[in-house]
């Protein structure tokens, strides 16, 4: 699946597959609601592995979060596009 949709980071993960897949499956929605730190989200449009639509459902479930969704961008646009991904967080850690 991960192949298919071009996200390498199983793949990679080599002898710690057994636990990503652990990671990935464990449901942290009790937990969302509970972040109380200034929160930017940051989403690629496009990202395949994990749906903006998850992005939204945190949005609204962390009080003050704010939402960014990067045009174009995929699931691994933190290192396949790294300026636009600093473009749009260092305004946030600046404040």
């Amino acid at each position: 699946l991960y192949h298919s949709i071009g996200e390498f980071d199983y793949y990679r993960a080599s002898e710690l597959k057994e636990t990503f897949k652990q990671i990935i499956k464990e449901d942290l929605r009790e937990y969302i609601p509970k972040i109380s730190v200034p929160t930017l989200l940051v989403w690629g449009e496009r990202d395949l592995a994990i749906p903006v639509s998850d992005g939204k459902y945190m949005q609204s479930h962390i009080k003050g979060a704010k939402l960014t969704i990067v045009k174009g961008a995929t699931h691994s646009f933190v290192t396949t596009m790294p300026n636009v991904f600093l473009e749009n967080i260092l305004p946030f850690l600046e404040k």
